[in-house]
């Protein structure tokens, strides 16, 4: 490689950290051309197309990427993860299962990667995939000591679940209220499951060095005397059925956040269109909708199999009350088995009187979204999502 072109690199790489997208794309386009067998000018450059909002040109960049580096393993992997994150998940299993073939047992163990649990499990539904996928905790999954692998036993649990953009931050601070609840923030890796010991000292403090936002303030500490510790976790829904069997002897609370398909739809959008964002760009309408497809067909099938254990409670919670309806908020912990003095009951009723005045904010949903949901959404499944929780997950704009 020549001196001119390792300074193109380091340009194009440059531009990136500065956010300079369309001037990365540009460079990275020279070394394709110049350099046809380097990897980074296929990967590094998708990615820059991707937050440069040149979504169109993906494909031709990516079938590039097959024919010249298409034997790279690293490659493999990651026009498979691509194809997840565009939310084609038939088509990125059937690349991490090629990748999984062809390597056999000295090539890449696929089945750890979050993307090929995420692609598995989209594709078959929630229940079917958790019979799929081998076990994987945290602990698993990590090199890390346990501090203590008895310490937390006896510990009850809590999980808030639901869709991104569905309220889970929100109610994550509600409970947060409270002395006895240690409820961190995305401490743990998606689509693993959840275990006793993914709540051990040594284990999250490993999680909340390397992610600071998900154990604020004194979270750790807290958790060592809460009375329910967990976690708040979008799409926690997806190895819900593994977690139960995991921890089949504890108490659980999964408190699963429901909120109006139009208005999770457009926030998906939103965030994908909003170029300041560090939401991914490919993460936007088709998928938010897919993906409550998913957890919409999955409710159903919970429902009918009847599967949850002796120890383990799912309360449904409407996002329009959770935040403006004081009485329903004291009794999400009446259901937590958690009793309110009153120094809880006046910081609730804050709260409460704060969120009153945001949830209540008319949001105005743009055609293309009504549009897309009339199209792509399991209608007849959200409808049973409704006759089973008692909450109008479709909203009042569809028609």
């Amino acid at each position: 490689m020549t001196t001119e072109l390792q300074d193109i690199i380091a340009q194009a790489r440059a531009a990136m950290r500065s956010g300079n997208w369309e001037l990365a794309c540009s460079l990275w386009s020279t070394v394709r051309k110049s350099r046809p067998i380097h990897p980074g000018a296929y990967t590094e450059g998708l990615e820059c197309l991707i937050r440069a909002f040149r979504h169109g040109e993906i494909d031709s960049v990516a079938e590039m990427a097959r024919n010249n580096v298409g034997h790279i393993p690293k490659v493999q992997i990651y026009l498979a993860t691509l194809s997840c994150r565009r939310g084609y998940w038939q088509e990125a299993l059937k690349q991490f299962e090629e990748i999984h073939a062809s390597k056999g047992k000295n090539g890449p163990d696929v089945t750890r990667l979050t993307a090929y649990r995420q692609a598995l499990l989209n594709t078959y539904g929630i229940l079917e995939g958790n019979r799929r996928l081998s076990h994987l905790t945290h602990r698993d999954f990590m090199s890390v000591e346990l501090a203590d692998e008895h310490a937390s036993k006896d510990r009850k649990f809590v999980f808030v679940s639901g869709m991104p953009r569905a309220g889970t931050t929100a109610l994550g601070h509600v409970l947060n209220h409270s002395a006895d609840v240690a409820l961190f923030t995305e401490i743990h890796i998606p689509y693993l499951t959840y275990a006793v010991d993914s709540f051990d000292r040594g284990l999250l403090q490993n999680r909340a060095d390397a992610l600071p936002t998900a154990a604020p303030g004194n979270m750790l500490d807290k958790a060592e005397t809460a009375k329910f510790v967990g976690d708040k976790r979008p799409l926690f829904h997806y190895m819900m059925p593994q977690t139960f069997e995991a921890m089949a002897n504890s108490s659980i609370t999964v408190f699963h956040m429901l909120r109006s398909v139009e208005l999770v739809a457009a926030s998906y959008q939103s965030r994908a269109l909003n170029p300041k964002d560090q939401w991914d760009p490919l993460r936007g309408l088709e998928n938010a909708i897919d993906e409550m497809n998913v957890m919409h067909r999955f409710i159903l099938d919970l429902h009918r199999s009847g599967s949850l254990g002796q120890n383990h409670r799912l309360i449904y919670v409407d996002y329009n009350k959770a935040f403006s309806n004081l009485d329903y908020v004291l009794d999400l912990f009446e259901a937590l088995g958690h009793p309110v003095d009153t120094q809880l009951h006046r910081q609730l009723a804050d709260y409460v009187e704060h969120s009153q005045s945001i949830v209540s904010r008319s949001r105005s949903i743009a055609p293309e979204v009504l549009t897309a949901l009339r199209l792509r959404l399991d209608r007849e499944a959200a409808e049973g999502v409704k006759d089973i929780t008692g909450i109008d997950v479709l909203g009042g704009k569809l028609g």
